[in-house]
């Protein structure tokens, strides 16, 4: 199980890169992201982790102390280490969710968030498991919200500016 999670997010991680992102001067997009302090993710890859030392990786693991055992001694991978690694801030609480999130929040959010059509959202997430959404799918509105929202950027379009707030809030 651990295993086909680490080989998804490397697919997941390699999809994320293949997104168009918009140029530095943009930024209606840029600064919220930066914002964020999920910024230095952008960068993150796992480029140079082979198929073989992820199996290696597998087998070292083990759920009984949460730690991998290799030939060195026991390593444990603390939140200060994803931290360090990851330039990512540990602050704040933690999401404190009991449960799965439901098919019907899923698709809620899916309009809120993403800009996405009730009937559109509905069709995404009968195809995937809950309240999930595919990658092509997400990939596809992601950048149509940006194209449209770079097209209403044009000082012509002044009657079309609470639509561009809209796709370039969806868009980030």
């Amino acid at each position: 199980m651990w295993y086909d999670q680490e080989y998804h997010s490397v697919n997941s991680e390699r999809k994320v890169r293949e997104l168009s992102k918009p140029e530095e001067t943009l930024r209606w997009f840029w600064d919220p992201v930066e914002a964020s302090g999920l910024h230095d993710l952008i960068y993150t890859g796992y480029s140079s982790v082979t198929h073989a030392m992820i199996c290696a990786l597998c087998e070292r693991w083990h759920t009984e102390t949460i730690s991998f055992h290799l030939p060195v001694g026991e390593m444990t991978i603390t939140l200060d280490d994803v931290s360090n690694l990851l330039h990512l801030p540990i602050e704040g609480r933690m999401l404190d969710r009991d449960a799965v999130v439901d098919r019907a929040h899923g698709i809620t959010q899916m309009t809120r968030l993403l800009g996405m059509l009730d009937v559109v959202a509905r069709a995404a997430s009968k195809s995937e498991y809950g309240a999930h959404i595919c990658y092509p799918t997400l990939k596809r509105l992601y950048e149509d919200h940006l194209t449209v929202a770079r097209r209403l950027d044009d000082p012509q379009m002044r009657e079309k500016l609470p639509e561009r707030d809209r796709r370039r809030q969806w868009c980030v």
